[in-house]
């Protein structure tokens, strides 16, 4: 009875703590392959392969890494679809594109990251595609 007590105890404490840390993992997770996706198309159209652009486009569900100079214009066959978390919400432009040969994106953009209401996180590409989060 006394180890049942104990074994309540901890998991009754820890199941909030590791909770909370799932959820930050989940949104570290979420901000590094938004932000890989946003260097690879960069790199992508700075080395001119396929002599094209490269962009990304966000939906709720996922992020499409396409080839293009739109996402309207693409050729649907290079697409990649990347699964998105459907707990996170982005507040920004849902279409990038990285020109090429010079690599530069379409504008200077930033997305907010969204946990229900609670703005949890902030990407940020400048004109000359540099990028903090």
């Amino acid at each position: 009875v006394v180890a049942m007590g104990i074994l309540i105890l901890i998991f009754g404490v820890g199941a909030p703590l590791f909770a909370d840390a799932y959820r930050d993992i989940a949104l570290r997770t979420e901000q590094k392959r938004f932000v890989n996706l946003l260097r690879r198309a960069e790199q992508y159209a700075f080395s001119n392969h396929a002599a094209s652009s490269y962009g990304l486009r966000i939906f709720d569900g996922s992020f499409i890494f396409f080839r293009g100079s739109s996402y309207a214009d693409r050729n649907a066959v290079f697409d990649e679809t990347y699964a998105r978390s459907d707990t996170l919400r982005f507040s920004g432009p849902s279409e990038i594109i990285f020109f090429s040969p010079a690599g530069l994106p379409s504008g200077a953009a930033s997305w907010s990251l969204f946990r229900g209401d609670e703005r949890i996180g902030l990407i940020v590409l400048n004109e000359y595609g540099a990028i903090t989060w």
